[in-house]
């Protein structure tokens, strides 16, 4: 299988490589660090897109149109929203909205859903979820509220839970998700808690990520043998 992997910094990026194993090839492509590398049976390409739902789904499409990726696999950083979520855990999600997006102005759609859609959340693959559940059984299953803002208030994270039902946020995942899902390419989404998304969450999530515990705590590599 050709497996694209999104993330969005460098920062996550680099631990996931060295876990992974020898890097075959590097290039810039679309103005994206991209690594290759293979884990048997798969070609893997590792995309660093940058932050935010427009540089995450250009990465996607880049993904589909020059690697012509059959998987999407995007692994990063996200905000605790749900109480009984903490911080260093990992999650898994089920499905995302693009909460900022916001046709009621012009039309009687609630804020989230697209033009031509019936619901607010865009479904990751279950089949991919299905067949992981022996490495990450363990995880919650999350619902995703995504966009272009780093969820740091109270408020906006009392907004998200009670308006989309929402577990955790985060910047890339609307926008991986709506372009793969329009090319009909599966996406897999893990996540690793740095912030409760809280009045302290600038504070928390700097302190998550100097301490190094994203690299302790990736799967990436059982992952991908996992996949068939």
């Amino acid at each position: 299988m050709r497996i694209a992997i999104i993330t969005a910094m460098d920062k996550e990026t680099m631990p996931l490589l060295q876990k992974i194993g020898h890097v075959t090839g590097s290039e810039i492509a679309g103005g994206n660090p991209v690594y290759r590398f293979f884990v048997d049976p798969h070609d893997i390409f590792m995309i660093t897109s940058g932050i935010g739902e427009i540089q995450a789904a250009a990465a996607t499409q880049l993904a589909i149109d020059k690697y012509e990726a059959q998987l999407i696999i995007n692994i990063g950083y996200a905000g605790a929203i749900s109480h009984d979520l903490r911080v260093g855990e990992i999650v898994v999600a089920e499905r995302v909205v693009h909460h900022q997006f916001d046709l009621s102005g012009i039309d009687n759609l609630r804020r989230g859903q697209y033009e031509n859609r019936q619901d607010v959340y865009f479904n990751l693959s279950k089949n991919i979820i299905d067949m992981l559940e022996s490495v990450i059984g363990g995880y919650k299953k999350v619902t995703v509220a995504s966009g272009d803002s780093f969820i740091a208030s109270n408020e906006d994270k009392k907004r998200l839970r009670e308006n989309f039902k929402a577990d955790i946020c985060d910047m890339e995942l609307a926008g991986i998700a709506i372009v793969a899902l329009k090319n009909k390419v599966p996406v897999f989404s893990i996540k690793l808690l740095s912030d409760n998304a809280d009045n302290m969450g600038k504070e928390t999530y700097s302190a998550f990520v100097k301490s190094g515990l994203y690299e302790s705590n990736a799967n990436l590599a059982s992952i991908l043998r996992a996949l068939k």
